[in-house]
């Protein structure tokens, strides 16, 4: 079955912007995901990076001095083994000097101290602003919620592809991603809230939608 870094995957690679894509579904131990992203990073420290992008479908953890994302070995008992913080993750794309940054983070609760928002999250999602020149962050749930999916896609990507790809030909950008997420769950009835910190102008493009890309879309919507 398609999961659904697969169907971001598939934007990406049918957008024909992005030069390299690193896609991990297999060996998602910490060792083998941290040694995948650190080699990811290393190969392009020499290049000029105008969009760097990561996305996450899993779960993660805050525990108040910073957020972690939970890989398949997680162990408690050794959180910082077992887990990449959002601290190292930022680390090894700040040595990118990425012109924009973009972080997308799809986490459901699925018994698992999960993406809660205390008072004291926001404010560190914050405190990256002043590391990266632009910068697009969008969660998919806050206030102790939980992330809600279908049996086949998660209602959070499936608005983050909507958003994309259910408009007219012609650019799309960051912003209208994010606008038509937030349209998404506007509802009274929605039981989760997305969530964004931005730092940027607003122009930024993310994709040139064409009949092909939205075709190579619709499979997983």
């Amino acid at each position: 079955d398609a999961l659904p870094i697969d169907a971001i995957k598939a934007l990406l690679d049918q957008s024909g912007k992005f030069s390299d894509i690193l896609h991990i579904t297999k060996e998602t131990d910490s060792a083998s995901v941290k040694s995948q992203i650190a080699d990811f990073v290393k190969k392009h420290q020499n290049s000029e990076v105008d969009d760097a992008i990561f996305y996450f479908s899993g779960h993660g953890d805050f525990s108040g001095a910073d957020f972690s994302f939970i890989m398949s070995d997680y162990d408690s008992s050794k959180k910082n083994k077992t887990s990449l913080s959002n601290d190292e993750l930022d680390g090894m794309i700040r040595s990118l000097k990425p012109a924009i940054y973009v972080k997308v983070v799809d986490a459901c609760q699925s018994g698992i101290t999960y993406i809660k928002e205390s008072d004291a999250f926001p404010e560190y999602l914050k405190s990256t602003e002043n590391r990266f020149s632009n910068l697009y962050f969008m969660f998919s749930s806050k206030n102790d919620q939980l992330s809600y999916a279908s049996a086949h896609l998660s209602h959070f990507t499936k608005s983050f592809l909507e958003a994309a790809t259910v408009r007219p030909d012609g650019t799309v950008r960051y912003k209208d991603v994010m606008d038509g997420i937030r349209d998404a769950f506007s509802s009274a009835t929605s039981k989760q809230t997305p969530y964004f910190v931005t730092q940027a102008d607003h122009t930024d493009e993310f994709i040139e939608l064409d009949e092909r890309i939205r075709a190579a879309i619709s499979q997983y919507l």
